[in-house]
């Protein structure tokens, strides 16, 4: 196959027209290129109504449209300590929230726009940087840190391991994104449960102390229950195979510490993880299989954004 010069200067008619694939295409572009400037549009007609004081009318357009959201920062002294986004209904009840704050005297506006992406459009946040307490207060959600994790009784092995687990909670109940899959799930956040201060931590050894009751809140039937299921699962076939053991409605959390580095489990953060669903509401299903948590929805997607 070769081509003839003399062609060079002679006009070509080419028949035919575009095929199906490609008007198709250009309908889905077009429905893309739509979505992305309506999105554009709502974002500064509902920015500029927030700051206008119309804070009412910015929501409506945040409830209509789940491709426009707003992005928050927590401030103290200039330093970000807790940051997320929120779009279509949950920025709206965000910013309802937030309005109400606001009125209270609670929260100080900062009104700095940027911009965040969702589905592969650019698009924005209204008041997207909030001053948590105002001035050079504490900030209202002040971080996690390693002292505010109790822990009332480590036992040997738990001691080799402790520091690791103190930072799983740490960073846990310090991570945005975690919490606002807690959310998404109904459950108490991490960051919650640590902070209200009455979470309790141990390693499996205080099983066998005397004031184990005292020191987990616990009733004697059942720490004995939990100790006895511990110890059905130390034999050959079946070697402690449960990583962490929480009761229901008590903020108390003892690891197994001959666990921590069993890959069944997924490593610490994931044990902690787990932990943390529960702690945060979710009861366990004992039927359920790899684990009791097997059969909740929201399990994997919560391990996800807790990693």
């Amino acid at each position: 196959m070769f081509y003839n010069p003399k062609f060079d200067d002679m006009p070509l008619l080419i028949e035919g027209g575009p095929t199906a694939e490609y008007e198709q295409a250009n309908e889905e572009r077009a429905q893309q290129m739509a979505v992305h400037f309506q999105a554009l549009q709502d974002r500064d007609r509902a920015e500029s109504l927030w700051q206008s004081g119309q804070r009412a009318a910015a929501m409506a357009i945040l409830q209509r449209n789940p491709n426009v959201g707003v992005e928050y920062r927590g401030l103290v002294n200039n330093q970000i300590v807790r940051s997320g986004t929120y779009f279509g209904q949950d920025a709206s009840d965000f910013l309802n929230g937030i309005n109400i704050a606001v009125n209270s005297g609670l929260l100080t506006p900062v009104t700095q726009a940027s911009v965040q992406s969702q589905g592969g459009f650019s698009i924005g946040a209204m008041s997207s940087t909030l001053l948590f307490g105002g001035g050079g207060q504490e900030p209202k959600y002040p971080p996690v840190k390693d002292d505010e994790v109790n822990i009332v009784y480590a036992g040997d092995q738990f001691e080799r391991v402790e520091g690791e687990y103190v930072a799983a909670i740490v960073g846990i109940a310090n991570s945005q994104k975690c919490s606002d899959m807690f959310k998404k799930y109904n459950l108490k956040i991490p960051y919650d449960v640590v902070k209200a201060g009455d979470l309790r931590v141990a390693g499996t050894a205080v099983f066998y102390r005397s004031n184990a009751t005292t020191l987990l809140r616990w009733s004697a039937a059942q720490v004995q229950k939990e100790r006895e299921f511990h110890e059905t699962q130390n034999n050959t076939f079946y070697p402690n195979k449960t990583a962490d053991y929480v009761i229901p409605g008590i903020p108390t959390v003892v690891f197994n510490p001959s666990q921590a580095r069993n890959p069944k489990h997924g490593g610490i953060r994931t044990i902690v993880t787990h932990a943390f669903i529960h702690l945060g509401g979710q009861r366990g299903d004992p039927n359920a299989a790899p684990h009791d948590l097997s059969n909740f929805a929201g399990y994997q997607n919560i391990i996800d954004a807790c990693k």
